[in-house]
């Protein structure tokens, strides 16, 4: 090892490391026995953008084909298929550079609440050294937009410097140089009639791209000139100057310039822009052109912008420039080793500076007869044929779980422990320190979510006031805050019922200048055109529904905000819709497309910290060095030159040979090189006879079956999907980054004595993780086919989103569907909703089935499965050769999560041998299941709307904030086997407990208290008292919650035991509750003109209104209420909404509990057990609300809402449970809770008794009890208060409570009823009576004395008392 000398060399150009891969393309790459292919080139076809002849297609990329790739001469790639010629000028290196971060990023400004546009977005792009057109204005005449990704340019001049071992050159003394170099100009503009293209070859020395050049949207025919346009030019760096090179046509590039997501990492598709093929060509002594078969070599790419003003690191003088530290951070770079003085010194300054990127790659040995020693793709493809470690879930954690439970028996012990290792992870990320049962069921309901994709909901409005926090707002204001949130959801749904029209007219036109609207007539279009162009103005003009529901809050807003209360309207975030996202497919055994640290803050360093040789002529074969670069650096923008002369001098310096993995300071080892300092061996700059895998993308094929039908005989209901997806980068180091940030925010001793996970367990699961290579992403287009429609494609769109703009209309796409009467307007319509494409005819569907779904509940069975990396190579786990007519359909069976295995048949252990998968098709073994199961799901958004309602004016109705939704308490009466029932605020209202000739009696309302001086409505619980009268009735409710509370231990929070109710243990709390099932938009359409058929089975009615339960054509879905497994449910029963409005709101003989008999259940016992049958859930249709036209009412969405009246733990939420939703909780707000609990009091009747100390004879109105006295003090009274206000004492035997922790203070308190004379007010003679109480002490002394142990009474006289004891607590609110 060598330690590098140091430098002195000042600078303030930053440079910035990429990583450069070499990949050598030969005829031995295309054998016939490698265990991978060699895709042939396929780019995009920017033909099928022309808007005539029907030629626009929904991806101008197709899929790269391996049907027939092997050997080389049936490769396209290597060889001309028509004339059998080899491609010579294609063999060879190929090396292609990495874009960091900083180019992949766009900014952009967030919409603003008012659709105002954000003016400070210009300055803020400048100051992030954005160029000065970021900020431009918008083009065309088009209105400001800066809601417009916008991509940084990217460096568009590049210089390629090879240096060949003359010595391992074959054929042996050719006139090749040491040191050879070219430039590549990345934004280089051609046009395929250029006279410079004559022979160039379109697939490798240019690169397909559209031409924003040409754009002009009053140019009928700017879309035409797109399929002649390329990009990409190499230039031996000897003929090129900047100068010649500035006469030519170049563009502005970025990553997203040509659209295209895989154009910046795939190779074939940036030929000469970010790559470059070395097909080590050479002018022979008779000026022919021939070819080295065999160098060892190694590469040098720099990089820069031609124009400063481009340049990240160059502020508009416009803007104040930021210092070098804050630009760092802007650009995700930070400064390697930047704790010297100098380089302090450098990132608080702000001075002008420049970037130069840089890249190497050593020792490629090329051999046109071989390929290289190590293929790292062929050992993948071997591995995913033998092993297929393919597996499915719902989110990449989920399906690497489940490869883990898959494997853990056939790989290394590492993947036998990591799923044990993620599942505690995951239960610490979700529940924080529990890890018990209930703590584990929570999480993984948690989990669940994460199977959706969740869509805004919209605004929901609450008060909130300053000045007086607590004050409750008047009876006006919250019918005010009603209207407005009534409005504003309506207002959300006409948003979201634009952008559907929007993309209507777009799919329209598309369908039209497609020709995939198979006959289909003109004057059918202009109806459908004409219906939809009225639709978007009744919701968008300005006197249209969304002007007049704007207008309405605003009345509403200000009808809150102009009172005394303080009360302002308060904006949050509504209730989101969900949509279950589309499968996750993880491969195992394939690494990662990018570097593990490819995120990470880029490691970039100063010229002053290059590692630079020793003076004097460099060593044998790189000798030529300093002359060549005498000759190539002056080509270089004179500020980069001196940094650039100092790379390439490093590029020397590191070589293979010196073996030099430290530095002196300031010098600083680049970050691709070998670093003994921070343990970076991997060689990540030297080829090491290894060919390059970096998987980049998939494709797949699949045959999806609903209901189930796959390969049933006579079942035509199948259909064929497909689709690309990007592969996620660095999935693995994702992960371990996550994990790292729990044990850090994770108390070390929680992790070691709750989780079982010290420090050594922790190093081994990040080992386990980094050791286990794997590649993820989601089916993002598999819902999209089902609802025939394209999702992903490139393909042309009418408008166009400039920098800095909103949407231009494109012309010519105008011009192209005049037929049907589109006019500019109308284009502008669509605004950006051009995304999706309808299918149309492009896509063959079955003729006798409907080929749209609206909901998911079917079988997938994969048919091509194919993995390509950035430069081609693509591994398949299903063979790609053509199958012969007839012969069964390849396929694979991947690794499935429990969310995605289909079950056994029988549901048999799936571990036992006899276990078969509960496919479609019978499978011969329990290890072969080819079917992924995926569960019912609604293909649209949707939620599960839940909220407390309660009955007004004969409708139901939510509650607002401020409105208490109980309409009763339930306290279990031990002492005389009862219930006591107390009115919402906590006021007692009667009891029914077991006794009298009819085996209950029930008592008087309000005794032993006063009635309220204004009663309230108890008609519902006087219903419920009627029902309780019942024996057997009563008899099941006890028993019902007697069950709940053995079942459920879930401790009540602490603040509960601030209150007397807690002596006697937690009550239960009456409440309604609403449930519906929310659309976020009308039902889909079938969008395919080969066979229109709609549904058989719908969502919504033809004329989109809800269907009623049960209805014929309608989807219904169950949702089961609570969950007695989940302790942390609080549901104890539910009763259903009368069929009758004319007597109780709720159907009271029947209770659906978790909680049923024990026994055989008595004739009259009102429950029904939910869990004894799905049958018994409720089940619900959807609807949607649409908002209307302007004067239309506003409607209310209780009604679409199922009620059911709960009983239920006030301290715990309850769930609404679906498998097409994520779980729906509704918990009791904790004022609301406080409020009954303050007031409710555990009483009852005792006596007669008999006691030697007589009450007192006379009613005592001082001593009157009253309702809002519960924990009135029984403390003996200080010497400075007046005993007088203490109530007196009287003996009685009772014990006092048992001591608890809620109730070790309690005493009992005894209320004495008097009949009191109430005279008539005009005459005062005695009118009538009534029954009155006052409060007494209970003295002690009675209830255990000596007396008593003596069995026997004190001396007489005796009394016989019968009243009423109460439990309160000792120094209670009075």
């Amino acid at each position: 090892m060598t330690t590098a000398t140091a430098s002195t060399t000042p600078s303030n150009t930053v440079l910035v490391p990429l990583k450069l891969n070499a990949f050598a393309l030969t005829p031995a790459t295309c054998s016939s026995t490698n265990s991978y292919s060699i895709a042939p080139i396929t780019q995009p076809n920017y033909t099928f953008l022309r808007l005539h002849d029907n030629l626009i297609v929904p991806d101008v990329l197709d899929h790269v084909d391996l049907h027939q790739v092997a050997p080389a001469n049936l490769n396209s790639r290597l060889t001309d298929l028509g004339s059998g010629q080899v491609h010579q000028n294609r063999i060879g290196v190929y090396i292609h550079w990495t874009l960091p971060p900083v180019y992949r990023a766009g900014s952009a400004a967030a919409p603003t609440d008012s659709g105002s546009i954000d003016s400070g977005q210009a300055n803020r792009k400048l100051s992030q050294g954005y160029p000065s057109a970021s900020a431009a204005g918008p083009s065309f005449g088009a209105s400001t937009d800066y809601t417009v990704p916008d991509f940084r340019p990217v460096p568009n001049r590049w210089l390629v410097i090879r240096h060949i071992n003359t010595t391992t050159m074959v054929p042996a003394g050719v006139n090749v140089p040491q040191f050879q170099s070219w430039i590549v100009e990345s934004d280089r503009l051609r046009n395929i009639n250029d006279s410079d293209m004559q022979n160039a070859d379109l697939e490798v020395d240019v690169s397909p791209s559209t031409n924003p050049l040409l754009f002009d949207p009053t140019n009928g025919t700017v879309v035409e000139g797109q399929a002649e346009a390329f990009i990409g030019k190499s230039t031996p760096t000897a003929s090129w100057t900047e100068a010649t090179a500035s006469s030519g046509q170049h563009i502005n590039l970025t990553v997203m310039t040509s659209s295209n997501p895989l154009f910046a990492d795939y190779q074939p598709h940036n030929s000469n822009v970010f790559s470059f093929v070395d097909n080590f060509g050479y002018t022979t002594s008779a000026g022919q052109t021939a070819y080295l078969t065999q160098a060892s070599c190694d590469y040098q790419v720099i990089g820069w912008h031609a124009s400063a003003d481009q340049d990240p690191f160059t502020t508009d003088p416009s803007v104040p420039a930021p210092a070098q530290a804050n630009r760092l951070n802007d650009l995700q770079m930070a400064l390697k080793s930047g704790g010297t003085d100098s380089a302090v010194a450098w990132l608080n300054s702000n001075t002008a500076t420049r970037v130069l990127c840089h890249a190497t790659m050593y020792d490629v040995a090329y051999n046109a007869a071989k390929a290289p020693s190590t293929v790292k793709a062929d050992a993948a493809g071997h591995l995913l044929q033998q092993k297929q470690s393919i597996a499915v879930g719902v989110t990449p954690l989920d399906a690497l779980m489940a490869y883990c439970r898959a494997h853990e028996n056939v790989d290394s012990s590492s993947i036998a422990t990591l799923e044990q290792d993620l599942l505690r992870i995951q239960t610490l990320l979700l529940t924080g320190e529990s890890d018990d049962v209930d703590a584990l069921q929570a999480a993984a309901d948690e989990s669940y979510e994460q199977a959706f994709s969740k869509i805004d909901g919209g605004t929901v409005w609450h008060f909130h006031q300053e000045a007086n926090p607590g004050a409750s707002p008047t009876e006006s204001q919250m019918a005010s805050m009603t209207a407005l949130n009534l409005n504003q959801g309506l207002y959300d749904n006409a948003a979201r019922e634009t952008a559907s029209q929007r993309w209507q007219l777009f799919a329209q036109w598309w369908l039209y200048v497609s020709g995939f609207g198979q006959n289909v007539s003109n004057s059918t279009y202009t109806g459908k055109i004409t219906n939809i162009a009225q639709r978007l103005s009744d919701l968008t003009s300005t006197t249209g529904r969304q002007a007049e529901l704007a207008t309405n809050m605003q009345n509403a807003t200000s009808a809150i905000t102009n009172s005394s209360t303080n009360q302002q309207p308060q904006k949050g975030t509504a209730d989101r819709f969900y949509q279950r996202k589309d499968p996750t497919i993880l491969f195992g055994n394939i690494q990662a497309g990018f570097e593990s640290d490819f995120n990470d803050p880029t490691q970039v360093r100063l010229q002053d910290q290059v590692v630079t040789p020793p003076t004097g002529t460099p060593v044998s074969g790189w000798d030529s060095l300093p002359t060549v670069l005498n000759s190539i650096v002056p080509k270089l923008p004179t500020a980069l030159q001196s940094s650039a002369q100092a790379l390439a001098m490093e590029f020397y310096q590191l070589r293979t040979a010196n073996n030099i993995t430290s530095a002196v300071s300031p010098q600083v080892i680049p970050w691709f090189h070998n670093e003994t300092t921070r343990n970076e061996t991997r060689g990540r700059d030297m080829w090491q006879n290894t060919q390059p895998w970096m998987p980049l993308f998939i494709e797949y094929e699949a045959v999806y079956g609903f209901n189930e039908d796959i390969g049933k005989a006579g079942v035509t209901d199948q259909r064929t999907v497909s689709g690309r997806v990007i592969l996620l980068p660095q999935a693995a180091s994702t992960l371990s980054k996550t994990i790292q940030q729990i044990f850090q925010n994770t108390n070390a001793s929680d992790l070691e004595n709750i989780y079982g996970m010290p420090a050594s367990e922790q190093a081994n699961l990040l080992n386990n993780i980094g050791s286990v290579e794997f590649a993820s992403s989601g089916m993002t287009s598999l819902t999209t086919d089902l609802l025939t429609l394209h999702q992903g494609g490139q393909h042309v769109k009418p408008t166009v989103r400039l920098t800095n703009s909103a949407p231009i209309v494109v012309q010519a796409a105008t011009n192209a569907a005049s037929a049907i009467n589109f006019t500019t307007p109308l284009m502008q319509a669509m605004d950006t909703q051009t995304t999706l494409t309808p299918y149309g005819s492009s896509v063959a569907v079955n003729a006798n089935a409907p080929p749209m779904k609206l909901v998911t509940h079917g079988q997938l069975m994969f048919t091509k499965l194919n993995v390509v990396d950035k430069f081609g190579q693509a591994i398949s786990a299903i063979n790609p050769a053509p199958v012969n007519y007839g012969a069964a359909i390849p396929t694979i069976s991947p690794c499935l999560s429990d969310t995605y295995f289909p079950g056994t048949v029988g549901d048999v252990d799936p571990a036992t041998s006899t276990a078969r998968a509960n496919c479609v098709i019978s499978q011969a073994d329990n290890a072969s299941c080819p079917f992924v199961n995926l569960p019912p799901a609604i293909n649209q958004p949707a939620r599960l709307n839940a909220a407390f309602v309660t009955k007004s004016n004969g409708n139901w109705t939510t509650c607002s904030e401020w409105m208490n939704p109980i309409w009763g308490w339930i306290v279990v009466n031990f002492a005389e086997q009862g219930l006591q029932l107390f009115l919402a605020d906590g006021t007692f209202y009667r009891e029914v407990r077991f006794g009298g000739s009819s085996g209950t009696e029930t008592t008087a309302k309000w005794l032993p208290y006063d009635p309220p001086s204004t009663l309230p409505n108890t008609s519902q619980l006087d219903f419920l008292i009627q029902q309780l009268a019942n024996k057997t009735y009563l008899s099941a409710f006890v028993d019902m919650i007697l069950q709940s509370t053995l079942s459920n231990q879930v401790a009540a929070p602490d603040s509960y035991a601030a209150f007397s109710s807690a002596i006697i243990g937690k009550p239960l709390a009456l409440v309604n509750i609403g449930y519906s099932l929310e659309l976020a938009g009308a039902e889909n359409t079938n969008w395919s003109t080969v066979n229109t058929q709609g549904p058989d089975v719908h969502l919504l009615q033809p004329d989109g209104s809800q269907f009623t339960t049960g209805a014929a054509g309608a989807y219904t879905f169950p949702v089961k209420i609570g969950d007695v497994d989940r302790t942390f449910d609080g549901l104890v029963g539910y009763f259903n909404t009368a069929a009758s409005a004319s007597t109780s709101d709720l159907n009271l003989s029947s209770i659906y509990t978790y909680y049923p008999s024990s026994a055989a259940p008595q004739t009259g016992d009102p429950r029904v057990s939910i869990s004894a049958s799905p049958s018994n859930f409720p089940l619900f249709t959807p609807y949607y609300s649409s908002c209307g036209k302007a004067g239309d009412p506003i409607t209310d969405p209780a009604n679409h809402m199922q009620v059911f009246g709960t009983i239920m733990d006030p301290f715990l939420p309850v769930h609404a449970y679906s498998v097409i939703l994520p779980n729906k909780p509704l918990k009791l707000p904790n004022w609301i809770v406080e409020q009954g609990l303050k007031n409710i009091n555990a009483f009852w009747k005792i006596g007669p008794l008999l006691v030697a100390d007589d009450v007192p004879s006379t009613y005592d109105p001082v001593r009157a009890l009253k309702s809002d006295s519960v924990d009135l003090s029984l403390v003996t009274a200080p010497a400075a208060q007046d005993p007088t206000q203490l109530p007196p004492k009287i003996a009685l035997p009772l014990n006092a409570p048992v001591a608890s922790a809620s109730g070790a203070d309690a005493k009992y308190r005894y209320l004495q009823p008097y009949v009191v004379e109430m005279p008539d007010l005009a005459t005062g003679a005695v009118a009538t009576t009534t029954t009155e109480y006052n409060v007494f002490g209970i003295s002690g002394d009675a209830a255990s004395g000596a007396d008593a142990v003596q069995a026997r009474l004190p001396d007489g006289p005796y009394t016989a008392v019968e009243g009423y004891a109460q439990v309160v607590r000792v120094g209670g609110d009075s």
